[in-house]
C-alpha cells in the first residue's frame, strides 16, 4: 500500500530533490517549506553541501549580511524564492496586486529578490498554493524578470517552479516555464484549470515520482524536531 503524505509534505521533498552535490544553499528566514527541505537534503547524504538560512544546521554563513555578500559575488549556487504572483516568463511579482494607484493588496516587497534573481546560480520558485491568481498570464508588477534582456548581466536563472500540484522548468531559449511533470492523482487538465497561463508540456514530461518512504521518516522525525525550535 502506497504511504499517503501531505501537500506540504510533498512540496518539501521537492525543494530537497533541487539540491545537488556540493551545492551552497540559501533560503530565505521566512520559508519554513525551503528550510525543511533543506535540512531533509542534508540529512540525506548530499554530499559537500553548505546551508545559509535561518537554524539550518552547518550553517556555513555568520548572518544574513555575510550570506548576501557571498550571494552578490556570484558564488550561492541555489536559492529558494516564493513570490505573490508569478508569470509563464517565470516574472515574480513581491510589491502589490492590482492598480498601483489603488491596489487590491500590498506585500512587504522585494527586499533583495531582484538582485537575488540575478545572480544565483539557480533560483528554485515554490507556492504552498496553485491557482490562477497567484499563476497569472501577466504579473501586475515585476519585481524581478525571469528572463531579462541581454543588456542585463546574468549569471543565474529561474531553475523550476514547485506547487502542490506539478513541476514546472524554465527553458531559457523560450523564456518559458514549462510543464515538466505532474504529481499523482492530477494531469495536465486539472492543473490547467487552476494555472492562469497555457501549460506546454517540456520535453520528457511525465509523473512526478512520489516521496519514498525514507524521505518521509526523516522528514517527520528529525526534521520536523529541528522545526519545531525555528518555527513553533
Amino acid at each position: 500500500m502506497a504511504e499517503t503524505y501531505s501537500p506540504e509534505e510533498m512540496l518539501t521533498v521537492l525543494c530537497a530533490r533541487q539540491v545537488r552535490p556540493n551545492d551552497r544553499v540559501g533560503v530565505g528566514v521566512a520559508s519554513p517549506i525551503a528550510t525543511a527541505g533543506a535540512m531533509l537534503a542534508g540529512l540525506m547524504g548530499i554530499p559537500g553541501v553548505r546551508f545559509a538560512g535561518h537554524g539550518l544546521a552547518k550553517a556555513y554563513f555568520r548572518g544574513s549580511h555575510e550570506a548576501s555578500g557571498f550571494a552578490q559575488a556570484g558564488r550561492m549556487d541555489v536559492f529558494f524564492l516564493s513570490a505573490a504572483q508569478i508569470d509563464a516568463r517565470a516574472n515574480i511579482n513581491l510589491q502589490y496586486v492590482g492598480d498601483p494607484e489603488r491596489p487590491k493588496k500590498r506585500f512587504p516587497g522585494a527586499f533583495a529578490a531582484p538582485i537575488y534573481y540575478y545572480v544565483m546560480g539557480r533560483t528554485v520558485l515554490f507556492r504552498e498554493r496553485h491557482d490562477p491568481r497567484i499563476l497569472v498570464d501577466k504579473v501586475d508588477y515585476v519585481t524581478a524578470a525571469g528572463h531579462g534582456t541581454p543588456r542585463h548581466a546574468r549569471r543565474g536563472w529561474p531553475s523550476r517552479l514547485l506547487t502542490p500540484l506539478c513541476v514546472f522548468s524554465f527553458n531559457r531559449e523560450k523564456g518559458l516555464l514549462e510543464l515538466e511533470s505532474v504529481h499523482p492523482g492530477q494531469t495536465v487538465e486539472s492543473v490547467q484549470a487552476q494555472t492562469g497561463f497555457p501549460l506546454i508540456p517540456a520535453e520528457g514530461f511525465h509523473e512526478t515520482a512520489a516521496p519514498t518512504a525514507r524521505e518521509l521518516d526523516l522528514l517527520r522525525g528529525p526534521v520536523s524536531e529541528r522545526m519545531k525550535a525555528i518555527f513553533p
